[in-house]
């Protein structure tokens, strides 16, 4: 059985960019369909069984582990709600100066550290906080999606979605998409853009009752850096799915006495002393004993039982782009000496920073290699121009797998302010095409 829907753009995607994309289209009364492959779950929010119904996790074939959302708000609704402004130079190497796009978003998501007294009383964030500054390490309080008024301290499960609806996801802009007329179809699995005579056409999907096609005049893929690359291939742009990075990282856990950082929000301070080389900072102990499954089952076990007193950290890398997706999903990561070397050094900040904290050296226990920013598959220069056309007419990519480069931070604010930029752009192509 085959659907059809008629609409002018499709968007592919409902994460940062894609719904940011959607809600500035159908805000300017363009006829948008926003097609998501995952569900519209809320129940799974905040709970752990987010891991099976929220997340898509892979692994690459050197065995690198991937973890991306898929549900309404891709990522947005599993990462730590950190907001990272692009590292210098960033702009220009992409060729893309959206600066006045980046201050609306800042202004209209309240882009902000935590007030101190939220965080004045994390012993465990606190000794890590001195013992960095003693190495002359600043950790300091990241800016974050987080209004501070609705977040409750202790509750450790900003990577699960958050319940209290303290952070920022992009479900919202989806709503508001909707409320001006866009239509939202979940459970959609789009497998290629229709081309004919080098203009996309509109894009096909698998979904629960069959085959169905989204006809449109424009396509944006915002499938993010693992699904884009793979639509594309399966559409004929073969340029697609090379220079892959996912800023893979490694979580620390520990054991010390009388202090720990459990029920201290995850990822809050953090050093951008080495950002090109990798971000160290602080994790919670919850979060940090549920990294060690996926590698250390057995001592995350043992950590259990200590629980009270356990610290975690965090190292994530800058890694090089030499990664693929192949068109049937498959993934290699391979990371270079230089990459192994950077973050090695990196956990031995991080382990230094531990044990001057007061943590037992003996317990610590490293959780390598997980990924969680896959980016540059469809890289500016390469796949899209710097207006993020492909070549065939009518299809765009605008999601990190544009980025041709790791930048080495969180990419949410980025995302979401290149999404507006772009919209912009889009905007007025589509009036050009209607005089």
């Amino acid at each position: 059985m085959t659907d059809r829907i008629e609409t002018e753009v499709a968007v592919v995607g409902s994460g940062a960019a894609g719904a940011t994309v959607a809600r500035d289209l159908a805000r300017a009364g363009v006829k948008v369909t926003l097609i998501e492959k995952g569900s519209d779950w809320e129940w799974p929010v905040g709970h752990l069984i987010a891991y099976a119904t929220l997340y898509d996790i892979h692994r690459s074939k050197e065995g690198v582990i991937i973890r991306r959302g898929v549900c309404t708000g891709g990522s947005t609704m599993i990462y730590s709600g950190n907001a990272y402004d692009p590292p210098p130079g960033f702009m220009e190497n992409l060729g893309i100066d959206f600066t006045n796009d980046l201050l609306a978003v800042r202004k209209e998501l309240r882009v902000g550290p935590y007030p101190k007294e939220f965080y004045r009383d994390w012993k465990g964030s606190a000794r890590l906080v001195e013992a960095a500054e003693a190495m002359g390490i600043n950790l300091k309080v990241q800016d974050k999606f987080v209004d501070p008024a609705r977040c409750v301290p202790g509750c450790e499960d900003c990577l699960l979605g958050c319940k209290h609806g303290a952070k920022w996801t992009s479900r919202p802009f989806i709503e508001e998409a909707k409320q001006n007329g866009a239509t939202l179809l979940t459970r959609a699995d789009v497998e290629k853009v229709e081309i004919e005579g080098g203009k996309a056409r509109g894009v096909w999907a698998k979904t629960l009752r069959g085959k169905t096609f989204v006809a449109a005049d424009k396509v944006v893929l915002a499938a993010g850096g693992l699904g884009t690359p793979v639509i594309l291939l399966n559409s004929g742009i073969n340029n697609a799915g090379t220079h892959f990075f996912t800023d893979p990282m490694s979580i620390l856990l520990g054991a010390a006495k009388g202090f720990s950082t459990r029920n201290e929000v995850t990822y809050t301070f953090a050093t951008e002393q080495f950002i090109g080389d990798y971000i160290i900072g602080t994790v919670s102990a919850g979060n940090a004993v549920l990294a060690q499954m996926t590698r250390h089952p057995l001592a995350a076990m043992k950590s259990l039982l200590r629980y009270s007193g356990t610290l975690g950290m965090f190292v994530k890398l800058c890694d090089s782009a030499g990664g693929k997706v192949e068109a049937d999903g498959k993934i290699s990561k391979p990371l270079s000496e230089n990459d192994f070397a950077r973050m090695e050094k990196g956990i031995e900040i991080a382990q230094k920073i531990m044990t001057g904290a007061g943590v037992d050296p003996d317990s610590i226990t490293v959780a390598r290699y997980i990924g969680g920013h896959p980016g540059g598959t469809a890289g500016v220069g390469r796949v899209v121009d710097t207006s993020l056309k492909t070549e065939v007419e009518g299809l765009y990519v605008c999601d990190a797998s544009v980025i041709p480069q790791s930048s080495g931070v969180p990419l949410v604010l980025i995302l979401v302010s290149l999404a507006r930029w772009f919209t912009k752009s889009l905007l007025s192509d589509i009036k050009g095409a209607n005089v």
